[in-house]
Formats: structure tokens, sequence, C-alpha cells
């Protein structure tokens, strides 16, 4: 404010005026106008703010040793970036430690990210791969292939395909995949996200043949008991033709 000294502004800290008033006497000597995109500024209530800062020498009234400063305040711009930041970081760290395996694939087929889940599982092969299915078992490229062009042509989520896919030790393990199609500040980005699901298809498939055994067995019984049966007919049967022909 014009004709105000920053000792008149009681809403500053005295930390606060001493730095301003320091900053003036550099505009001052140096005759430039500084500017400081945030100035953090700490009030007598103890709370703290953030200003976007520009000061010029002028003359004024014909007196050469007089700075114009413009204040504009930036806090809330501030504590929104402050949140993105914590919100962002907090997303990485999750990503990171997650057990699913999540990558990220330029329009060229390119890896452009992966988490930590996914090089310790796959290792560095897919990242040489131009095509992401290129290490899909054999026996299950065409179906996986098939969702992805269902997915182009229809712009569907492909959600919770199952299939196999060799890992860096060689091995094939069983993956439930979700692709999706993400547009990243113009880019067009591939985001896969994958879970091994070796364990449970194993479980599924030693539940299958289980099952299958005890019905072997129980068709085996079945025929064993259908055999008794007809040999105690015939056992019946020849006991009764003996028992006419003692009669005659």
């Amino acid at each position: 404010m014009v004709g105000k000294h920053f000792d008149d502004y009681h809403c500053f800290s005295v930390d606060t005026c001493e730095r301003c008033k320091q900053m003036d006497q550099e505009v001052l000597n140096n005759r430039q106008k500084i500017i400081i995109p945030e100035q953090e500024v700490l009030f007598k209530d103890g709370s703290k703010h953030w200003f976007q800062l520009t000061k010029a020498p002028i003359d004024y009234q014909g007196d050469m040793n007089c700075v114009l400063s413009i204040g504009v305040d930036v806090t809330a711009r501030k504590k929104a970036e402050s949140s993105l930041e914590q919100s962002e970081r907090r997303l990485r760290l999750m990503f990171k430690n997650s057990h699913d395996l999540m990558a990220l694939y330029n329009a060229e087929g390119s890896l452009v990210w992966a988490n930590t889940a996914w090089h310790k599982v796959l290792g560095s092969l897919l990242a040489k791969q131009t095509d992401p299915f290129a290490l899909v078992h054999p026996d299950e490229q065409a179906l996986v292939y098939s969702y992805w062009q269902d997915m182009e042509l229809e712009a569907r989520i492909f959600t919770n395909i199952q299939y196999r896919q060799k890992t860096a030790s060689g091995d094939y393990i069983y993956l439930e995949t979700t692709i999706r199609k993400l547009d990243l500040e113009g880019e067009e980005m591939t985001f896969f996200s994958s879970r091994d699901i070796t364990d449970r298809k194993e479980l599924e498939e030693d539940l299958q043949n289980k099952i299958a055994s005890l019905e072997t067995m129980q068709n085996l019984n079945k025929k064993r008991y259908e055999k008794l049966i007809e040999q105690e007919m015939e056992i019946l049967n020849l006991r009764s033709a003996l028992k006419k022909a003692n009669l005659k």
C-alpha cells in the first residue's frame, strides 16, 4: 500500500518483514526487477502462506528510492500441488510394492514403465519385445490375440483373461490379465495389470483330476456291482433248473 512501511503491516512476522526489506534493498541497489514465483510468508498468528512476488524499482513523485511490490496469494494452489504430490507418492509406493504385475506400453509396443513385481517375474523379456503377446504360450496366442482385436475394434477393456506366459526363468505361469487403453497427456498408452494365478490353476487342475478319478472309480464300482448282480441271477437260475431236474 502506498505510503506504508513494512513495520506497519502488523499481520506479518518480524522475520518476514526483514526478508522483504532485504529484497527491496537488493532491488534498489541493482535497479532491476525481481520475480519470486513462490515465497513463504509467515504471519504473526503462526500461519504460513505462499505469495508470488514481483518487485521493481520505480520513480515515485521524484523519489528514486521506491520499490513497487506486487504479491499474489498462491497458498491454495500450493496446497493443491502438495496434496497432489503426496497422492502421487502414495500411488507410486502402492504400485511399487503391489504383488500384481503392472506395466505401461506405448503405441509402438515398447515398455515405458513397469513395477517391481513385473520385473521380478518377467525380467527384461518383455522390455525387449515389440509384441507384448510374443511370450504367451503358443496354445493360447490365438485366443489372446482375438480378445485384443475385440478391444481394438469395440474399445472394450480386455479384462480377467487367463493364459500362460513365459517368465524370466523360462517357465510358464498362469496370468489373469486386465488391459486398458489410456490417454496420457495426448499420448496413447496401454496399461497391463496381471495377477499370477498359477497356484490357483494347479489346485483347480488337481481338483478336476480327483473328480475325474472318483467318477472313474464310481463307474468301475457300478460295473462291478452290475456284474455281481448278473452272476447272482445266473446262480439262482442254475439252482432253479437243478431243482426242477431233481424233481423229474
